[in-house]
C-alpha cells in the first residue's frame, strides 16, 4: 500500500512541476507590442479583430471568432454519477490581435483551446437549432434503438425539442471568444511563407505542432487558468500528504527516505530549470542580434547600391544627349557652355 501512495506522490509530483515550469515561461517572456512580435516564443495582449466575417453564437447571434457548444447528459454507476458528452462541436476562425501598435494574425482550428471562458445556457435551444452554428462537429447525438423502442414511454428526445425536455437530467451550454473581447496569446511565433509578417499559429511549415496558449482577458488572467500557485500549492501539498501516508505504511525510516528523495529532487528540477530559462533567453538575444547584424548589414548596403543606381540615371541620361547631340550634327559632346549652341541648333531645325 505504502508504495501505490509513492506512485501517486510521484504523479502528483509531476503535475506541480509541469505547472511551475509554465508559470516561469510565462513570467520569462516579454509581452510584445501587437506590431512588433518576435519571431518564436512571444506573448501579446490585445483585443480580437476578425478577419472576414465573423462566426455568431447561437444563444444570442453575438459576433466571434471561437465558439463551442456542448451537450451533456447524466449518467449513473455504481461509482457514482457523472456527466458524459453526448454531443460537441466547434467553429474556429482566423482572427487578429490587435493593440495600440497595430495587429498580428492568429491561426486556430476546431482542435484549438481558449481558457477563462464562461459557460452559457442553452438548454432552451434544441440540437438542430444548435448544429448549424458549429462548422466542425466533433460528436453528434443519436438515439440508441432501446430508447427509439421505449420512445412513447420515457420521452423521445427529438433533435426538433428543446435540450431542456430531453428525459432524463441533460445540460448544454456555449463557450465563445467574441469580437473585442481581451485575449492573450502565448506561442511559437512564426514567419509567413512570404517572409514579410508573423502570425501565432498551431503548425509550422514542416506540419509540426507548435506552442498556442489562449486566453480571454490579460496575462494574470492567462497565468491563473494555465498555471495558478494556488493549485501549484495544493499539488505540493498533496505529494507531501501521500508521502506521509506512505511512511505511516511502511514505517518512520521509509518516509524518511522518501522526503529525501522528494528534496533531492524538487533541488535538481530547480537547478535544471534555472538552466533552462537561462538558456533560452541566451538563445532569443543570440537570435536577436542575428536579426539585428542582417538588418545593418542591409543598411549599410543601401548607400553603395543607391549610389550605383544615381550613377547608372546619370550615365544614362549622358549618352542620351550626346546621341542627341550627335543627330543634330552639332559634332561634340554638349556641355553646360554649349546651351546657346543647342537652341541655336533647334531653331534652325524649326
Amino acid at each position: 500500500m505504502g508504495i501505490l501512495f509513492v506512485v501517486l506522490a510521484a504523479g502528483s509530483a509531476v503535475l506541480a512541476i509541469v505547472r511551475v515550469r509554465k508559470r516561469w515561461r510565462f513570467t520569462d517572456i516579454p509581452t510584445s507590442d501587437a506590431a512588433h512580435v518576435f519571431p518564436g516564443l512571444s506573448e501579446v495582449h490585445g483585443t480580437v479583430e476578425p478577419l472576414g466575417a465573423p462566426a455568431r453564437a447561437a444563444s444570442d447571434g453575438a459576433e466571434c471568432v471561437y465558439w463551442t457548444y456542448s451537450v451533456q447528459r447524466e449518467q449513473k454507476d455504481k461509482n457514482g454519477s457523472h456527466w458524459v458528452t453526448e454531443e460537441s462541436g466547434t467553429t474556429a476562425l482566423p482572427f487578429q490581435v490587435r493593440d495600440a501598435s497595430g495587429a498580428v494574425r492568429v491561426v486556430i482550428d476546431h482542435e484549438a483551446g481558449v481558457g477563462n471562458l464562461a459557460e452559457i445556457d442553452i438548454e432552451h435551444l434544441s440540437l438542430n437549432y444548435l448544429r448549424p452554428y458549429a462548422r466542425v462537429r466533433s460528436k453528434t447525438y443519436e438515439q440508441g434503438s432501446i430508447a427509439k423502442a421505449f420512445g412513447a414511454v420515457f420521452g423521445t428526445n427529438e433533435p426538433d425539442e428543446p435540450i431542456s425536455a430531453f428525459t432524463g437530467r441533460w445540460r448544454a451550454f456555449e463557450r465563445r471568444l467574441c469580437v473585442g473581447d481581451p485575449v492573450f496569446i502565448t506561442g511559437d511565433a512564426q514567419l509567413t511563407p512570404d517572409g514579410d509578417r508573423v502570425e501565432f499559429t498551431r503548425a509550422d511549415r514542416q506540419g509540426g505542432r507548435c506552442l498556442l496558449e489562449i486566453s480571454k482577458g490579460d496575462e494574470q488572467a492567462a497565468i491563473r487558468s494555465f498555471a495558478g500557485g494556488g493549485s501549484i500549492v495544493v499539488l505540493v501539498a498533496v505529494t507531501l500528504g501521500l508521502l506521509a501516508f506512505a511512511g505511516k505504511e511502511e514505517g518512520a525510516g521509509f518516509a524518511a527516505l522518501m522526503l529525501a528523495v522528494f528534496a533531492l529532487a524538487v533541488a535538481a528540477v530547480y537547478v535544471i530549470g534555472i538552466w533552462n530559462r537561462v538558456r533560452r533567453v541566451r538563445e532569443r538575444g543570440l537570435f536577436a542580434w542575428s536579426l539585428i547584424d542582417v538588418a545593418c548589414e542591409q543598411r549599410s548596403n543601401l548607400v553603395p547600391q543607391l549610389q550605383a543606381v544615381v550613377g547608372a540615371a546619370m550615365a544614362h541620361e549622358r549618352e542620351v544627349l550626346e546621341r542627341l547631340a550627335a543627330a543634330r550634327g552639332l559634332g561634340r559632346t554638349p556641355s553646360a557652355s554649349a546651351t546657346g549652341t543647342v537652341r541655336a541648333a533647334d531653331a534652325a531645325s524649326a
